[in-house]
């Protein structure tokens, strides 16, 4: 129910703004070039009905990274399979939103919009808690206690999807500087101002506050884990919001309707 009032929001604010596009079908702002989006069509071919939702991540993801791709003269590709997180274990791989490679960095992105203001904290499957899905007892014991460590320690950042993300890598383990980011994004004032009760904006208001503790915490966490449990001094985690980071695609000529389109300020 939470997310219909989101999305109800976005669409009295695309109503009030002249803004009625958006609540059509089609959600890019930029598009990838045909090789790129073919590409992306055959990691995963749900994608087309995902992308033209108005509260799709997907899109969220494409709209910024094609405008960073252009900023950067890089190639950013999506819906990026990287590994099956366990290593013996009959699951699907790890599919990451969006990979580019800048300044000998590698970039594997996790995007989220609306999800973390109506979706909890999900849990994972025992299987990560058993020792004989993982390469040997000393890196199952690494995993075990850090899933174990975020039991209980988040109620809205999905801890538990990083960790899989890392996990995979980990065991993908690709050559170089690697940073794992998860960019998300926050509602603004003129977001809050169109929505139609006092209660629910107080709501997401103080959602939002423990979402950026969890944040926080998180990014501490992983990155302590990273540091201390793995010893993978050439990964890094970033976790961020979309709005803190609007200033690297700031100049692109479709960087207005992008702001307009996501509320941002």
């Amino acid at each position: 129910m939470e997310r219909e009032r989101l999305i109800e929001t976005f669409k009295t604010y695309y109503s009030l703004n002249g803004l009625d596009r958006w609540v059509g079908d089609n959600q890019l702002i930029a598009y990838p070039s045909a090789d790129v989006w073919n590409e992306m069509i055959a990691n995963n071919s749900t994608v087309l009905s995902e992308i033209h939702k108005l509260n799709s991540s997907t899109s969220l993801a494409i709209n910024y990274h094609e405008m960073l791709a252009a900023e950067r003269r890089v190639k950013v590709k999506y819906e990026v399979p990287t590994a099956v997180p366990l290593f013996a274990y009959r699951g699907r791989s790890a599919v990451i939103d969006a990979r580019y490679t800048w300044k000998d960095t590698t970039y594997y992105v996790e995007s989220k919009f609306l999800e973390p203001y109506y979706s909890s904290t999900h849990p994972v499957r025992e299987a990560y808690f058993e020792e004989k899905h993982y390469k040997d007892a000393t890196i199952a014991k690494k995993w075990i206690e850090m899933f174990n460590s975020v039991k209980d320690e988040f109620e809205y950042y999905d801890i538990n999807q990083m960790l899989k993300h890392l996990l995979a890598l980990y065991r993908l383990q690709p050559s170089g500087k690697i940073v794992l980011q998860n960019l998300i994004w926050k509602p603004t004032d003129s977001f809050f101002s169109v929505m139609k009760s006092k209660r629910s904006v107080s709501y997401l208001k103080k959602r939002v506050c423990v979402l950026q503790v969890e944040m926080r915490k998180a990014d501490q966490m992983l990155s302590e884990f990273l540091e201390k449990g793995l010893n993978w001094n050439d990964c890094t985690i970033e976790i961020c919001f979309y709005n803190d980071v609007l200033n690297q695609v700031s100049t692109d000529m479709h960087f207005q309707e992008f702001k307009e389109k996501y509320l941002f300020e």
